[in-house]
């Protein structure tokens, strides 16, 4: 009996691990850039970035402001 109910704590352990880790990968995957705003003047995006993951080689033509939210 003893021997069934540890089985089953390691399997109930292992699943939530398994589903813990998909869920954190699917979260911090990916840099996001979402537009919020434009006109002639100005244009608005909220981004993601995400710590330590590369972003692609990329250029920015105009002058640019980042406001940090943690």
């Amino acid at each position: 009996m003893n021997r069934t109910v540890a089985l089953s704590a390691v399997g109930i352990i292992a699943i939530l691990f398994t589903a813990f880790t998909v869920w954190f990968s699917d979260q911090s995957s990916s840099t996001l850039r979402i537009p919020q705003f434009e006109n002639s003047h100005v244009k608005v995006w909220k981004s993601t970035v995400v710590p330590n993951a590369p972003l692609p080689l990329h250029r920015h033509d105009h002058g640019r402001n980042m406001i940090g939210d943690i």
